[in-house]
């Protein structure tokens, strides 16, 4: 009965509701609505408006919606008092809020074993996302597509869903393991706050791209989280051959608070295991520290996770223009997966950016810029980092084929250009790199090692 209650106040509202500028209606949804049934009447072009203020408890589900071209829009109805740019918890009164009811997702969008299509075309405005404050845990708020047996084909997963300007976060206290894993295509998040999601023990990501065709946009995020802030990969995709592709990362301000050391389990800010056509540039990426891993900001990985998908790669990379700083290593790129066969690391550029505060206190202990275990077509130029080094540059594992080293500033630290095995400078790129090009770079701190001729050392 209550249901049916439920329904009619919604389409009673229904009835009532002006015409929406996407060419539908707007659904106001007060507190102690059905949500739910609101969702299931909307229909592409309406707006669904929800009470700032208000909280709905649930999990909702997106499905059987024609596909036309239009969106459904859903939004606070205090959405036009925000920023027009990235949201902050202070803008969380203007925001309507959802929650689930128990540990599980609080937004399923993604296709079901029972035959329900797919989400498609969702924009979520101005909505506040948490889990449940009456549990510690929770695995997942949002599951945007699934690594499911259900979604095994390109066809099968979400498409264009967006989400701008919202408060999505975890708890203080709890294991909290993820905003949500994106297994979509035209996916966006924008201007959003995404924080406290932290584990102990275990890994927690802000986001995770995992079963995803692409294309994908996270852009102007504050993005916070104890393992990965951002993963690609990380698990076998459901979908054959499949390399998420044409992820673009920008703008974004990655942070770990120095005051969950001790507290939660650390491994980097950024990890890509698998992907092609990848650009990460403009972003801050800040803090990091010895934990679970050994403390490098920004790895390039390839990885067939549990083994079933060999075509894992991380190829036609660029890194450019970023700011990392409080990090006890910056960056660190392995050839090909060491433990399941996987595709190389290939064309991936690192190019003009800060390495600040590198190896200082309190998140100091590496001291390595750049590590290369193995990897094709490497480019490294016009990069600073301004700290304190142990060995700089390491190779270790494979050769590097088509290194170029340009340009860059850093310090000597203790070994400079070291490879192991065989010890620094040009000994090191001669044995690792073979055609190498390393010009024009400056080093810090003196040192009697022959390095290539048209590069500098100061004091």
């Amino acid at each position: 009965m209550k249901q049916v209650v439920a329904l009619v106040l919604v389409l009673m509202l229904l009835a009532a509701s002006v015409v929406a500028d996407t060419g539908g209606v707007i659904i106001n949804v007060p507190a102690g609505a059905d949500l739910q049934a609101a969702i299931n009447i909307a229909q592409p072009g309406d707006v669904i408006e929800l009470e700032a203020g208000a909280t709905f408890t649930g999990t909702f589900a997106f499905n059987n919606k024609q596909q036309n071209g239009k969106w459904i829009t859903v939004r606070s109805s205090r959405w036009a008092e925000l920023p027009t740019g990235r949201v902050s918890p202070s803008d969380a009164p203007k925001m309507a809020r959802l929650q689930p009811a128990d540990t599980g997702v609080v937004l399923d969008l993604c296709p079901t074993s029972n035959g329900y299509t797919k989400a498609h075309n969702l924009l979520f405005v101005g909505i506040e996302i948490q889990p449940s404050p009456n549990y510690t845990t929770n695995n997942n708020l949002i599951k945007l597509g699934t690594n499911g047996s259900w979604q095994t084909s390109a066809a099968q997963a979400p498409e264009d869903i967006t989400f701008d300007r919202c408060y999505i976060h975890g708890l203080p206290n709890g294991n909290y393991f993820r905003a949500c894993s994106i297994c979509g295509t035209r996916v966006t998040f924008t201007n959003n706050y995404i924080s406290e999601f932290h584990c102990a023990g275990f890994d927690a990501q802000a986001l995770l791209i995992a079963n995803a065709p692409g294309p994908i946009i996270i852009e102007n995020n504050y993005l916070e989280a104890s393992g990965e802030n951002l993963m690609v990969g990380g698990l076998d995709l459901r979908i054959p051959g499949l390399i998420p592709s044409d992820i673009t990362i920008r703008k974004n301000y990655f942070y770990k608070p120095l005051a969950w050391k001790g507290v939660w389990s650390v491994k980097n800010l950024f990890e890509l295991k698998t992907g092609q056509r990848v650009l990460i540039e403009d972003n801050v990426f800040e803090n990091n520290w010895i934990d679970a891993q050994a403390g490098i900001a920004i790895q390039f990985t390839p990885r067939n996770q549990d083994g079933g998908n060999p075509q894992s790669t991380v190829a036609d990379v660029v890194f450019q223009n970023n700011v990392i700083k409080g990090v006890p290593s910056g960056f660190s790129i392995l050839g090909t997966d060491d433990i399941h066969p996987s595709g190389p690391a290939t064309r991936i550029t690192i190019r003009g950016n800060l390495v600040d505060n590198f190896n200082v206190a309190p998140n100091n202990g590496g001291g390595r810029l750049l590590q290369l275990l193995g990897g094709h077509d490497i480019i490294f130029a016009h990069n600073t980092a301004i700290g304190l080094a142990s060995t700089p540059i390491v190779f270790d594992g494979p050769q590097v084929t088509g290194l170029v080293f340009t340009d860059n500033i850093f310090s000597h630290g203790d070994y400079g250009v070291f490879g192991s095995g065989v010890g620094e400078g040009k000994a090191a790129l001669d044995a690792y790199a073979p055609s190498y090009v390393y010009l024009r770079n400056v080093m810090i701190g003196s040192t009697s090692i022959v390095y290539p001729s048209g590069n500098y050392q100061t004091q």
